[in-house]
């Protein structure tokens, strides 16, 4: 009985509602807005990762680099290891242990290519360097 005394009202009721603010309202109403500031905002910027080009270059570069210098100091016994965190003779694993540490400082995995081009400089050029050590080498000294 209570559900049919509902239904004779339900007509009557007004179940709709209607926001009375639009979405647009503060750009149509500036001076109400004005004193309106969101309670938290989120300051993010957006940047764009390092295209995978350029960490597959970076990263065969690096190789290269541990390639060359273990190639190096193999074959001739003129050549020794410069850098003073390595031993003067260094063995490959060293070399990689050496490559690897940096990724155990890296806070931010999402390096942009400005962020990468100064390594991958660095980097292109002690290849280079180890090219030009080992065609000296090939000339003064000793193979082993």
């Amino acid at each position: 009985m209570g559900l049919c005394c509902f239904a004779s009202h339900a007509e009557a009721l007004r179940l709709d509602y209607e926001f009375p603010i639009r979405a647009d309202y503060c750009a149509s109403q500036p001076p109400e807005c004005a004193d309106l500031k969101p309670r938290y905002t989120l300051d993010v910027e957006w940047r764009e990762p390092a295209t995978p080009l350029h960490v597959y270059t970076l990263v065969g570069l690096q190789l290269l680099d541990v390639a060359t210098t273990a190639y190096a100091i193999r074959k001739y016994d003129c050549i020794v290891e410069l850098n003073p965190l390595l031993p003067r003779r260094p063995t490959v694993g060293d070399l990689l242990l050496l490559k690897a540490l940096p990724v155990l400082f890296i806070d931010d995995w999402y390096a942009t290519d400005e962020e990468l081009a100064p390594a991958t400089f660095i980097t292109a050029v002690v290849v280079l360097n180890n090219f030009d050590v080992i065609d000296t080498a090939r000339r003064r000294c000793s193979s082993r």
